[in-house]
């Protein structure tokens, strides 16, 4: 037998947020992620509809980007002593996902995560509280599914939750929460935030537009603005590449194979997905915001300094030896990996799979004080450490044919050696060079060999 469950209730379209006025109850604890739903007023505007239908609102601020156990722990207990009647999740999917998570521990405080992961196997909620999920992004679709993701990151390790009992009773989704003030490129679009593709497709989705088709022109709209301002500016226009960002796949995809259906871009339509990781978005992406003017001296100065914190720690612990010890033995019998008889780099450590960077802190006790974020990307950049190495070398080679132009007038028909499928595709598509030929389907690499043979051939 197959179920599938959806909130009793899903209001959409714009001004939905008014629904709030009518919600019966006593209390209300509002979950919200960063500060964008507080700074664009979004807050206000549920916490005073909350008030209106005659509630007492309390706010649990700040669920970080994959929320984790200790956020989820903290909601709870604020949830136990405040006793609200409804959890008011609002924001991405982090703050949603935490919410769901919290309402199991707000009901059931003895449970563990470990009793919950078992898929389906919840105890009964509504016992105290009932959930209404307010979305700010269009993919994400927790406020209206039975999932949740909470990361333990003292273990390493996701906690993947999936019962009927975590499906909201009420979605609002308004699409309002998904714009923004900024969304035009005169009033600066930040392009070292990722989520400003989501926000694109939701401002698209709110004018009932088929968004998945629209959100590739607008992102190429948005670089060639600020292109034609650069070049009036006589500087060197933007271009974002496919190893450096999914805007720049969704651009190539788009502009060299086309699309006879409605494209969304996901990760796996990338082949550089270890280079596009959330840690490392600002690495890629802000010294391309700076270069079109759009970064601040003050924000460009904090991230110079986060990249060199990384790039020292990553160093220190490729130089740091680890020696035998008794603590040692013990972290690494309870997390299930061999035990050590010489000293190791401590970056060998971290590199196990069964281990964390938080994992090996208490024999490594001259670290420096990092922040989550960055804790993350050291992690990752010695972790994954040979396959970025591959990915980088990939992406430089495919460099490599991005810089063999082909003249915009060839004639493919001309050119002997070309198989008739990569004839036609080449014919259709006229790529700007070999990179984007590479990627057409229907051409092979005997077929690119074809044309660079014949572009050597014309000096």
């Amino acid at each position: 037998m197959a179920r599938f469950t959806l909130p009793r209730d899903i209001y959409y379209g714009r001004g939905t947020l008014d629904v709030l006025e009518t919600i019966k109850g006593k209390r209300a604890i509002v979950v919200v992620g960063g500060g964008s739903m507080k700074r664009f007023g979004f807050l206000d505007k549920v916490t005073e509809r909350l008030q209106k239908a005659g509630m007492e609102v309390r706010l649990f601020e700040n669920v970080e980007p994959d929320p984790s156990v200790e956020t989820v722990m903290r909601g709870a207990e604020a949830m136990r002593e405040f006793q609200p009647d409804w959890i008011v999740a609002m924001g991405g999917g982090s703050p949603i996902d935490a919410a769901k998570a919290m309402w199991a521990f707000y009901e059931y405080p003895e449970t563990t995560f470990e009793d919950l992961i078992t898929p389906f196997n919840f105890p009964e909620l509504r016992k105290k509280a009932r959930f209404l999920a307010i979305p700010s992004t269009s993919g994400t679709a927790t406020e209206v599914t039975a999932f949740s993701v909470i990361t333990d990151y003292a273990k390493g390790i996701k906690y993947p939750l999936a019962d009927f009992n975590i499906t909201p009773d009420i979605a609002i989704v308004d699409p309002e929460l998904a714009e923004r003030p900024q969304i035009v490129v005169g009033n600066k679009i930040d392009l070292a935030d990722d989520g400003q593709l989501e926000r694109f497709r939701s401002y698209i989705a709110g004018k009932g537009y088929e968004y998945h088709e629209m959100c590739a022109p607008i992102s190429e709209g948005t670089k060639e603005v600020i292109n034609a301002a650069a070049k009036i500016l006589g500087e060197e226009p933007v271009v974002l590449k496919r190893h450096t960002s999914y805007i720049g796949t969704l651009i190539d995809d788009l502009v060299t194979k086309g699309t006879r259906e409605p494209y969304r871009i996901m990760t796996s339509r990338s082949e550089y997905r270890l280079l596009l990781r959330q840690d490392n978005a600002d690495e890629r992406l802000t010294p391309v915001g700076r270069r079109a003017g759009l970064i601040s001296d003050e924000r460009w100065e904090r991230f110079s300094e986060k990249q060199e914190r990384i790039r020292a720690e990553v160093g220190r612990l490729n130089r740091t030896t680890v020696a035998p010890s008794a603590k040692l033995s013990e972290i690494l019998t309870a997390s299930g990996t061999a035990d050590i008889t010489t000293g190791v780099k401590a970056a060998e450590l971290v590199r196990r799979p069964e281990l964390s960077y938080d994992a090996i802190a208490a024999v490594d006790t001259d670290r420096p004080e990092l922040t989550r974020e960055e804790k993350l990307s050291v992690q990752a950049t010695i972790k994954y450490e040979g396959y970025i190495k591959k990915q980088l070398a990939a992406a430089e080679r495919m460099e490599k044919l991005e810089d063999r132009a082909l003249p915009p007038d060839i004639d493919y028909d001309s050119i002997s050696g070309l198989r008739i499928e990569a004839r036609e595709k080449l014919k259709r598509h006229m790529p700007q060079n070999l990179g984007q030929a590479s990627r057409i389907s229907g051409v092979n690499p005997a077929d690119i060999s074809v044309l660079l043979i014949w572009l050597k051939s014309r000096g």
